[in-house]
């Protein structure tokens, strides 16, 4: 059984037998501090007690003067661990947070953070950045109608860029002259795809997709265009 006297931590190892010893009293031989089994001050033993077990040391450690593990010159005081981990997380943590809001307008232009925020309920406005167009799906097709008037079909892809679902986005778009000049800008939903037979039969008004596109995901979609400058 290991024991630790309470005033000056020295550590000490004595047989079970005399720890179990009811009564039994533990003297320091460093400080002379007398302590019982639950560490609680005591009566230290007579001298005469103190002198027998000095010659004998198994009776000593028998009557509840413990033997120490070392001379009490080379014995260590226990000290407590010192818990620095705790403290380092928490200055660690600190940081971190510190640097997060110097940098947040960086950290909330990042789609994965934006979407991750969402997923805990941080309600944050659209950018155009949260949406991407899937490269070479763009395509624009003109029909003639069985009355013979002209309209536009344009289809393509649109990426979720989010690690949140959310709903399709509008989409802008430029009418340029042959010489690169802009004619017109148009804000158009995403709409559920039409028949090509409806699209040739007259005006066609689908309505919005409102579905939403998974984290990451992709929604393709078919724009009828009519009246391009």
């Amino acid at each position: 059984m290991r024991v630790i006297c309470p005033a000056c931590g020295t550590a000490y190892r004595v047989p079970d037998d005399a720890f179990a010893e009811e009564g039994a009293v533990f003297v320091c031989a460093r400080c002379g501090h007398a302590f019982d089994r639950t560490g609680e001050a005591a009566e230290a033993p007579s001298d005469a007690d103190g002198e027998e077990a000095a010659r004998e040391p198994e009776a000593a450690a028998a009557s509840g003067t413990p033997a120490p593990v070392a001379p009490p010159e080379d014995a260590l005081p226990v000290h407590p661990r010192a818990r620095l981990a705790p403290w380092l997380a928490l200055v660690l943590l600190i940081a971190a947070a510190l640097g997060a809001y110097v940098h947040r307008a960086e950290w909330l232009a990042r789609p994965e953070v934006r979407g991750l925020l969402m997923r805990f309920g941080v309600a944050l406005p659209a950018r155009a950045g949260d949406w991407a167009i899937v490269p070479g799906s763009v395509h624009l097709h003109r029909l003639t109608r069985r009355d013979g008037g002209e309209v536009f079909a344009l289809e393509g892809a649109v990426r979720n860029r989010l690690w949140h679902a959310q709903p399709p986005p509008r989409l802008r778009l430029r009418f340029l002259d042959g010489s690169g000049a802009p004619l017109a800008a148009w804000i158009a939903p995403i709409t559920e795809p039409p028949r090509l037979e409806a699209i040739l039969a007259g005006p066609v008004a689908p309505p919005v997709d409102t579905t939403p596109v998974p984290a990451a995901g992709v929604r393709s979609f078919l724009l009828v265009l009519d009246g391009v400058p």
